[in-house]
């Protein structure tokens, strides 16, 4: 999503690069400060309002302060005034990208192709869009206008489908949680590898050792996930633990779901977990995503059960944001019923409130790091405030 961003502001600083504007607009706008750019060009617009160029200058810098909707209306004005010309109509297209109105800015693509079609600027942007969801489209289409772009852009990059190159990387790390009510503390360490091949398919395998007071369970983890034809994304993963005192000695889990277009998506999964003593718990997750820019808003709704139990459920909401290519933060709230081990094949049932925040810094263009911290409320039987950090590095 952020990639996408940057593209789009890319391009949008290249589309007006070429026009003669009002110095004082542009050292404003060099200096970021947009709010004065704007106060100039509206004293400018005062006394000439008709002047086209300073109207579509105001739009753009509407863009660059992060006012989409704002600058979408001075666009859609110009382009009623004057619709065959192609810059309002990909400006517009460049302010809908940056909404996540991913349809809406395609529809503006092919219109500014249609009017100016050797403008490889709508064509390359479309590519990228379809990069990012392909719901956009069927395949046909796609291949239709892959075809026709190569024809029109030889020797541009842009058209051409990425190299599929598998990408491994090592993961290790720990966490430590620290409980009230005279209850010992817990801690884990893990180890994982991690092969990823462009996107489209992920595996993985991770070794975990888990403490509780004098109990040290491990559990090996491996999983799958795929992109599958038309936006659909499915996974699974199984656990197993060897004679396990709290962890489940079974763990499995699978799902799947959908992009269904404008930074929307879906996800259904199922999860079952084995403890000793013939403890089972069965849970099945909802999870809805709208990716707003460089933001992600979910919510996720889990239902369980244990035997000759009625079910329960519990809520949790994430909103992160991937402020730079290299870095994002999330902050997530939990409420609703969860189960907890209590050791031997014992599990609890209890109201939970929990909050988190979470982190990812790249340090290099292979090692990056994830942190995170929060709490947890496991009723009234204690609080447990948590603390992780994990490091990945590309190998």
């Amino acid at each position: 999503m952020t990639r996408l961003l940057v593209i789009v502001f890319l391009l949008g600083a290249l589309h007006s690069a070429g026009a003669a504007e009002p110095s004082r607009v542009d050292e404003a706008v060099a200096a970021g400060d947009f709010g004065l750019a704007l106060n100039i060009l509206d004293d400018e617009i005062s006394q000439a309002p008709g002047n086209t160029r300073l109207r579509f200058r105001k739009a753009q810098v509407l863009r660059y302060d992060g006012q989409f909707g704002d600058a979408i209306a001075v666009l859609d004005a110009l382009a009623t005034e004057f619709p065959d010309d192609v810059d309002y109509v990909f400006e517009r297209a460049l302010c809908r990208v940056a909404l996540g109105e991913y349809q809406g800015a395609l529809d503006d693509l092919d219109l500014a192709i249609r009017l100016s079609p050797d403008y490889e600027d709508p064509w390359a942007l479309r590519f990228r869009l379809l990069s990012r969801d392909t719901s956009l489209a069927d395949e046909d289409t796609i291949s239709s206008w892959r075809s026709e772009a190569e024809y029109r852009f030889p020797d541009a990059a842009w058209h051409t489908p990425p190299a599929i190159d598998a990408v491994w990387s090592l993961s290790f790390g720990g966490s430590y949680d620290e409980l009230d009510s005279g209850f010992d503390d817990w801690n884990r360490q893990f180890i994982g590898l991690v092969r990823d091949v462009n996107g489209s398919h992920r595996h993985a395998l991770e070794l975990s050792r888990n403490a509780r007071s004098s109990n040290t369970d491990y559990a090996l983890y491996a999983s799958a996930d795929y992109t599958l034809a038309s936006n659909w994304q499915a996974g699974a993963n199984i656990g197993v633990a060897a004679n396990p005192v709290f962890m489940p000695k079974l763990d499995l889990a699978a799902h799947g779901g959908r992009v269904i277009g404008d930074g929307w998506v879906v996800d259904l999964g199922v999860r079952f977990r084995d403890f000793t003593a013939g403890s089972e718990v069965l849970s099945t997750n909802l999870t809805v995503e709208k990716y707003i820019a460089a933001f992600r808003a979910a919510y996720r709704l889990s239902v369980s059960t244990l035997p000759d139990s009625d079910p329960f459920s519990g809520h949790g909401l994430t909103l992160n944001w991937f402020y730079s290519e290299a870095a994002s933060l999330g902050v997530t709230v939990g409420t609703g019923r969860e189960v907890e081990s209590l050791g031997g094949g014992r599990l609890l049932e209890t109201d939970v409130r929990s909050m988190s925040v979470t982190g990812r810094q790249s340090i290099s263009d292979k090692v990056s790091l994830d942190w995170w911290l929060g709490f947890l409320d496991q009723g009234d039987l204690y609080r447990r405030r948590f603390v992780g950090l994990a490091v990945s590095i590309q190998l």
